[in-house]
């Protein structure tokens, strides 16, 4: 009996969950190492110290587009475990809340135009500004690659600076984690086009009902384990060697693996550590230019209160600091815990803690008059410098295929070339095209990604590709 391949794993993030859920499917032993003392990456909790609860360091949302995560949590039978919001409510000062749902009758595009109307935060000419910047994007090919930044696009479509401020920065920051100043006109174009215009339910938000150390750190977890799937944490690779074309020799502090099949699933300014130039598995030039890729920020500002400052699950805040409320769904019942999240936080980084607290309860007061009555019991900010990496115009020619120059080593992860952005679907879509490129070097056959979300005649018209 002949014996069965080694697939090694160095990463347990969300690329090199799915991964290795991917390959579990076909006779292969899959080994992931994940250096932390559990997997789950930066989609991760941490416990309070004052309660010991699970607190996630920031939120974490799918949306109904991401067809690949969406499809694997259904497959591992966790997606009972999200709630699907079909409408977000929009405050803004002086002037009512704005509740945008897509009209589930109405075809793509146009599903979009109900809750257009009803954004009271946007005056009609910028409603007007607004329409006109969505039809030349949608009317853009996919397939054009400029050099100039979404807010430099905006301005010489027509768009002024306060509609910029109030419709395009809210949206692009939130999805891209980026302003519209660095972000590439590509980038802007698929969170808008594909996330909002091209399917009905592509704007849904999916949001965990759980925290993410538990979904992913142990039910994900244990999915895996069930499987056959080797997990090893606290495992940290110390080196690896490629033996020609035909196996990997992985070090660990504890053990020593050789594997047929190695996917490096760890983050972009991780990857020169493990991959050394003279290895020879990426262009010296290349992997100096990944390890260079500029990131972007993401704060998560944790507060709890002696009582309700609101029964809304989750809103956007318009025109201030704090960017979305969040109202976990698993906190503790002996107080009120909520997070606001702040993408693209350089600013925050930059002011002193008090002062950011105190700015983020002044904007929350004005919009939840029963804010005013609450008491903040503590608070606690938690910035991650590089949550994302920052989808700027040059960063696509930057971006690694999953193949590298050596047969049996794949990459993986959100920052490899998937035409997504810094994000889970990125992630997942990654890992599964990576387990194809390991089952098609093994002669094992083919791991399938799921299509995106399906356009009828009317959007097939209308958007170029």
């Amino acid at each position: 009996m002949s014996k069965r391949p080694v697939v090694a794993i160095v990463g347990g993030g969300l690329a090199g969950l799915s991964a290795a859920w991917a390959l579990s499917e076909f006779p292969v032993d899959v080994k992931l190492l994940e250096a932390r003392s559990v997997v789950g990456g930066r989609a991760g909790s941490y416990t309070d110290s004052t309660n010991g609860g699970e607190v996630d360091y920031c939120q974490h949302v799918a949306m109904g587009c991401c067809t690949n995560f969406l499809w694997w949590m259904q497959e591992t039978d966790l997606l009972q475990h999200f709630q699907q919001a079909s409408a977000l409510t929009f405050l803004a000062a002086d002037v009512p809340s704005s509740i945008l749902q897509s009209s589930r009758w109405l075809p793509a595009p146009l599903h979009s135009l109900p809750a257009f109307a009803r954004a009271h935060f946007l005056s009609r000419a910028q409603k007007i500004e607004i329409a006109r910047g969505l039809w030349r994007l949608m009317r853009r090919s996919s397939r054009s690659r400029e050099t100039t930044s979404m807010q430099q696009w905006l301005r010489t479509a027509g768009q002024s600076e306060e509609t910029i401020e109030r419709f395009w920065e809210i949206i692009i920051v939130s999805a891209l984690g980026e302003s519209t100043q660095r972000v590439s006109v590509d980038a802007a174009r698929k969170v808008l086009v594909d996330g909002f215009l091209g399917h009905r339910e592509a704007g849904d938000v999916w949001i965990p009902q759980c925290s993410l150390s538990d979904l992913f750190g142990r039910k994900l977890a244990d999915k895996l384990l069930q499987r056959g799937v080797s997990v090893e944490c606290g495992s940290p690779v110390k080196n690896l060697e490629c033996n020609h074309n035909t196996c990997v020799d992985i070090q660990t502090s504890e053990s020593s693996i050789q594997a047929d099949q190695a996917i490096i699933a760890v983050p972009w300014h991780g990857l020169s550590r493990l991959l050394p130039p003279q290895s020879n598995i990426l262009p010296a030039a290349k992997l100096q230019a990944i390890h260079a890729l500029p990131s972007s920020p993401i704060s998560g500002v944790h507060l709890w209160f002696d009582r309700a400052i609101t029964n809304k699950q989750h809103c956007v805040l318009v025109g201030g600091l704090a960017q979305w409320l969040f109202r976990p769904a698993f906190g503790n019942e002996s107080e009120h815990y909520y997070q606001v999240v702040i993408s693209a936080s350089r600013d925050v980084r930059a002011m002193p803690r008090d002062k950011c607290i105190e700015q983020i309860l002044a904007e929350i007061e004005t919009h939840f008059p029963d804010a005013t009555n609450a008491k903040l019991l503590r608070s606690k900010t938690i910035t991650d410098r590089q949550a994302v990496f920052s989808m700027r115009p040059e960063i696509e020619t930057i971006r690694p295929h999953v193949q590298t120059q050596h047969p049996s080593v794949q990459l993986a992860g959100d920052y490899t070339a998937t035409d997504w952005p810094a994000t889970m679907e990125g992630a997942v879509l990654s890992g599964f095209r990576a387990a194809d490129q390991v089952l098609q070097g093994l002669g094992l056959g083919r791991f399938a990604e799921q299509p995106p979300l399906p356009r009828n005649l009317l959007t097939k018209w209308v958007i170029r590709e």
